[in-house]
């Protein structure tokens, strides 16, 4: 594999696998400053989401319906919410393992977006 996690499309990953990937965002998010209890919360929530997959729709209709929830956060309906950022950023959503949409750094990139500025200027997390 030529990445340093693993984000196939559509499937659960394995045990190894999801290790590896909790490994990898801890190593991304605590130089962006996350504490460690704030990575230790979202990869108990991203592992129940989508078992750590950044590339797991929730439903077979991804992303040409743009219903259901996609990524680590199983944003719903993804289409409006990861899925409009997404287009803004030029990043495209396309149902195969090389979904740019399916990586890692534009899913963080979104939730630190999500958190500062809310969802079409609703309520923040962080920041007002």
């Amino acid at each position: 594999m030529a990445d340093a996690y693993y984000h196939p499309y559509r499937k659960a990953l394995t045990s190894a696998q999801m290790q590896t990937n909790a490994l990898w965002l801890k190593n991304y998010l605590l130089p962006r400053g996350w504490t460690l209890n704030a990575i230790a919360a979202c990869l108990g929530n991203w592992q129940s989401e989508c078992t750590l997959n950044p590339n797991r729709p929730q439903r077979a209709g991804y992303p040409q319906d743009g219903k259901g929830g996609f990524g680590l956060a199983q944003w719903t309906s993804w289409s409006r919410k990861y899925g409009a950022w997404c287009k803004s950023q030029n990043i495209y959503n396309v149902a195969n393992d090389n979904n740019p949409a399916g990586r890692m750094e534009p899913q963080i990139a979104y939730h630190d977006y999500e958190c500062t500025y809310g969802i079409n200027g609703g309520r923040t997390w962080y920041g007002n």
